[in-house]
């Protein structure tokens, strides 16, 4: 019983001792979603702050989250100036940020559930007013735009959905898709839809209800202010009078893109923000993700 007893402490302190060697820190910052002000002069995004202490455990490596926090933050055309907005939470996930001309926020975020500091909310779909008040008006769905002159959000969960800008007058429009983006004129929505175990482009048409296929492989629709072009995450524009593709040649694959009035495309690459014009010249990294070791 005695030998038995020293052989599981035995065991216990070496997995102890195991579970400590390689400790070392990462830090990193970085910034997602980004889109414009309605102006076009500043850049609304999510800065994310994370501190993780990574170890060798057995044969596993295994990390904890010492912090891991969310915030809401604005910077000039050459990434400088840097506001922060509201800090929102630790932990979750984030889609996408809309901003209106007086200042007013909307966002997303999720529960993820990876780390013990996935607990601090709101989570669902969130307005921050001018003053820096929050409030949930759904504490569910994605990737909320505004569109209807800012009086209405569309956004997906499920399917795509469409609210009054107060939450109220909730109706779903279409039954399957994501990331929806209504263009200026109220005519169509273009969002994603998956089929094939692939993501593709869709067009939903206001007036008559019905919806087609654009394109495939590819995900994240914008419409260019002309409410002729799209661009998407797939480095790809696509002319709809046209139905002809445009590839930013360097750009194979760019993630949530956003377009201004002056057809200046903002995206994230990684954990960094970068700009470039609509036929891919001039590319400038506005912020750049942070990561080191310690």
């Amino acid at each position: 019983m005695r030998s038995n007893f020293k052989v599981t402490l035995f065991c216990f302190i070496s997995f102890v001792l195991t579970c400590r060697v390689g400790e070392k820190y990462y830090y990193g910052v970085g910034y997602y979603a980004p889109c414009w002000s309605p102006d076009g002069k500043r850049i609304y995004y999510f800065k994310n702050v994370v501190i993780e202490k990574r170890y060798i455990c057995g044969e596993a490596y295994c990390y904890k989250y010492v912090k891991n926090e969310w915030y809401i933050c604005s910077c000039d055309m050459n990434g400088e100036d840097e506001k922060v907005i509201a800090f929102i939470g630790a932990g979750g996930g984030v889609s996408t940020i809309d901003v209106v001309p007086s200042g007013e926020i909307i966002y997303s975020r999720y529960y993820s559930g990876y780390s013990e500091v996935d607990t601090i909310g709101p989570f669902g779909i969130i307005k921050i007013d001018k003053n820096g008040n929050r409030k949930v008006l759904l504490a569910w769905g994605e990737n909320p735009r505004y569109c209807y002159n800012y009086t209405k959000i569309v956004f997906d969960s499920g399917g795509i959905w469409i609210m009054n800008k107060d939450g109220t007058g909730l109706k779903k429009l279409v039954k399957d898709g994501k990331q929806p983006v209504m263009d200026s004129n109220n005519k169509f929505i273009v969002f994603t839809k998956r089929k094939h175990g692939y993501n593709h482009i869709w067009i939903y048409f206001v007036d008559n209800e019905e919806e087609n296929s654009l394109f495939s492989y590819a995900e994240y629709p914008e419409v260019f202010p002309n409410g002729e072009e799209i661009i998407c995450s797939g480095g790809v524009i696509f002319n709809l009078q046209s139905r002809t593709y445009d590839y930013i040649e360097g750009f194979p694959y760019f993630s949530k893109p956003r377009v201004n009035f002056i057809n200046q495309i903002v995206f994230q690459d990684i954990n960094s923000i970068i700009k470039i014009n609509k036929d891919g010249t001039s590319v400038k990294i506005i912020k750049e993700g942070i990561s080191k070791h310690e």
